[in-house]
């Protein structure tokens, strides 16, 4: 199991590294991934990981801290990011989510959730810096938990064995 907090604060470096290049929309597609890959360690049972594990595990661990959106803004804001590089996603059309616009460095959200707020759009309006930050808390409060939790920790410790790891499997002791 120590592979897949490896691979975790590695994805996170990258993101910093990302971040500090201002290469916005690469940081974008990195955390969404790491969010599905986290999301994914909660799944009970052998079965693939959802939008709804997806959503649960967000709900549960980053919106209550982020305060701005939902499991279901941020899970159609993967599904935009991912596949379109862009803030519009199905779930966004059908009214089921928010789009989500970004913003970083020394711009406010506050400015323009404001601006956005008179028009006739759903848009939440979040800093990729608060969202870098809240991923990173989230993280540490589920692997906290899980070193509580034994069905959890058994759950995430089978469903890491088919994770990738950078070990050498093979290497003679």
């Amino acid at each position: 199991m120590k592979h897949v907090f490896k691979n975790i604060m590695q994805i996170m470096h990258s993101i910093d590294i990302l971040m500090e290049k201002q290469l916005t929309p690469s940081v974008l597609i990195l955390i969404y991934s790491a969010m599905d890959i986290v999301s994914s360690l909660s799944v009970r049972g052998d079965r693939d990981s959802q939008k709804k594990d997806f959503i649960a595990w967000v709900d549960r661990y980053l919106t209550p801290k982020l305060q701005t959106c939902t499991g279901s803004d941020l899970y159609a804001a993967r599904c935009s990011v991912v596949h379109t590089l862009g803030s519009e996603s199905s779930m966004s059309r059908e009214g089921k989510a928010k789009n989500v616009v970004y913003v970083w460095g020394n711009e406010s959200p506050d400015k323009w959730q404001s601006i956005s707020n008179l028009t006739e759009y759903r848009i939440v309006v979040i800093k990729i810096e608060d969202l870098i930050y809240t991923f990173r808390q989230a993280v540490g409060e589920f692997f906290e938990l899980a070193q509580k939790d034994e069905e959890l920790l058994q759950n995430v410790k089978i469903r890491s064995q088919k994770m990738f790891s950078d070990e050498n499997i093979f290497r003679e002791n």
